[in-house]
């Protein structure tokens, strides 16, 4: 164990944390959800062009909005592995590897979305395609986008597994929030699984899983609201390195 696992979790990382995760959380169905149910005419390449020609602006901020939300979801998650890793630093490191997995895919959807753009555009060099051709080739790369979000569902899911039992084993907030984060993250591998294998199922699966995925918001509120429990630190039942 390193002189950095024995440091006391402290109210400011959590806050921090807090804060990061929020920005994240305010941000994400934004650029998730509003910006690609406006533009997206589900089986109509046309239309979806006609529509990411008309709103090319919301389109690029919902970019921007959606690399803002990435990268303030990788800050929650170091300032989590700050203040969890004196609890157990083989479970906070699982915690940052399934969270930050997640940052390619995003990164790789909004260059997606931009190439979808351009291709409507009429670059030069794409000007020996049809504007049919162009049209479906738009389609297709935002289909790819949805198709990034179902794989992203699982490690969102994933990642809140060892969080969940980090919190839990710390005492540094109510158990029953640890347990809830590790029910949520379940729900969002069900999530996954559905718009994975099971696609038909997918909006029953999506609705039965927006309960549990309640805990989230508790658990931003509680370390922006309350903050932890500093007098209850588990310091001294750091897992060795």
């Amino acid at each position: 164990m390193d002189a950095s696992d024995r440091q006391e979790p402290s109210n400011h990382t959590a806050r921090l944390a807090g804060l990061f995760y929020l920005i994240c959380a305010v941000t994400a169905p934004f650029a998730l959800i509003y910006v690609p149910s406006t533009i997206v005419a589900k089986g109509d390449p046309a239309a979806t062009a006609r529509n990411i020609l008309a709103h090319e602006a919301l389109l690029r901020w919902g970019i921007f909005v959606g690399l803002v939300s990435t990268t303030a979801f990788a800050l929650a998650v170091l300032a989590l592995y700050r203040l969890f890793r004196p609890v157990h630093r083989g479970l906070a490191q699982a915690m940052v590897f399934l969270a930050v997995v997640t940052a390619p895919i995003a990164l790789l959807e909004a260059i997606e979305e931009l190439t979808a753009l351009r291709l409507l555009q009429g670059a030069n060099l794409l000007v020996v395609f049809e504007p049919a051709q162009r049209q479906a080739m738009a389609m297709l790369l935002f289909g790819m986008r949805s198709a990034g979000v179902a794989v992203s569902e699982l490690f969102w899911g994933l990642w809140l597994l060892p969080l969940g039992m980090l919190v839990v084993r710390s005492r540094l907030l109510p158990r029953i929030i640890g347990w809830a984060l590790v029910l949520n993250g379940v729900a969002y591998v069900a999530v996954s699984f559905a718009a994975v294998v099971q696609p038909a199922y997918q909006d029953i699966v999506d609705k039965a899983a927006m309960l549990p995925e309640f805990a989230e918001l508790v658990f931003i509120l509680w370390l922006l609201i309350r903050g932890i429990q500093v007098e209850a630190s588990p310091a001294t039942a750091a897992a060795p390195a």
